[in-house]
């Protein structure tokens, strides 16, 4: 049986909390038999070098069955040296009774590839990579009565590396874009209305629980709230001038270093992913003169 295997369709940065899913697809269609053990599965290996690895399952693989069938897991080329790195397993999800099966990875916490592309662990003696049968696990040829077990083992020759790079940095303001008017320069009175950006340099994910505060100076402190741009790396902010607000050069508050928070509890800011995990830095010291120096905004509240 011929294998081969096809990696996330969207290559890319992939934060903790995202599932990657794998396809290997055989050349005639198979089913997947667990049978009864509930720690019955089958997983596909993958290399992450160098994040921490996540748990490999504790339960043995499964004898090899008699040579009277044809190559399992157990049957296919002989353990040799695999490449550098950590080895994960993704693990059997779907495709019972076609051509492609498909593998699940949920991204842990804490996992990072350090810029290296997600790969199979390769046996260099043989040129192939295996798929894992646990606790009875067995992958049929598709028939009324299965009994031909499928070959599990994927030649080198149709393994390329994965576009897909695990990331588990925080996201922080870009400092190229800092924060910035999306409203022209001019005077603005009590009523009006201002809109601001903050740059990012990864795409962000907002839990809005609790609302989302830029922190003015007009003398003394006032918020602009989060209005848009969730999930993606440029947020709008709305400040609407309240009577006797004054600035001469309107910027953000402080030393930037608590100009963006959360006014209660339950919101987030995060990498984006599936379920995202990694806080945002909501430091914005690198850009506390961002908004100074890109824009003039005159706050006169008394007139």
């Amino acid at each position: 049986t011929n294998v081969s295997l096809s990696y996330p369709s969207s290559p890319g940065v992939y934060a903790p909390g995202t599932t990657l899913r794998f396809n290997v697809t055989f050349d005639a269609a198979v089913e997947v038999v667990l049978g009864p053990q509930p720690s019955a599965a089958v997983f596909l290996p993958i290399l992450i070098a160098p994040s921490s690895p996540s748990p490999a399952p504790s339960v043995s693989p499964t004898p090899a069955p008699s040579r009277d069938t044809t190559v399992n897991e157990t049957q296919g080329p002989t353990p040799g040296p695999i490449d550098y790195g950590e080895i994960s397993y993704a693990q059997y999800a779907s495709g019972s009774g076609s051509l492609v099966l498909v593998f699940e990875y949920l991204v842990l916490p804490g996992q990072d590839s350090g810029g290296t592309p997600v790969r199979l662990p390769i046996n260099t003696t043989s040129g192939g990579f295996q798929l894992r049968l646990d606790a009875g696990a067995r992958i049929y040829r598709r028939s009324s009565v299965p009994a031909t077990v499928a070959y599990s083992t994927i030649n080198a020759s149709s393994v390329e590396e994965a576009g897909v790079i695990l990331d588990n940095t925080k996201p922080a303001v870009n400092r190229s874009y800092g924060v910035r008017s999306l409203s022209p320069n001019g005077t603005y009175y009590a009523g009006d209305t201002i809109l601001l950006s903050v740059g990012f340099d990864s795409i962000v994910e907002l839990n809005p629980a609790a609302p989302l505060a830029l922190s003015l100076d007009v003398g003394w402190r006032v918020s602009a709230f989060y209005s848009s741009g969730a999930p993606g790396k440029i947020l709008t902010f709305t400040y609407v001038v309240a009577e006797d607000e004054q600035s001469s050069h309107l910027n953000i508050y402080g030393d930037g270093s608590q100009a963006l928070a959360f006014s209660g509890l339950g919101g987030y800011l995060r990498k984006a992913s599936d379920a995202p995990s990694v806080d945002a830095d909501l430091n914005l010291r690198a850009a506390r003169f961002s908004l100074l120096n890109t824009s003039h905004l005159k706050i006169d509240g008394r007139a």
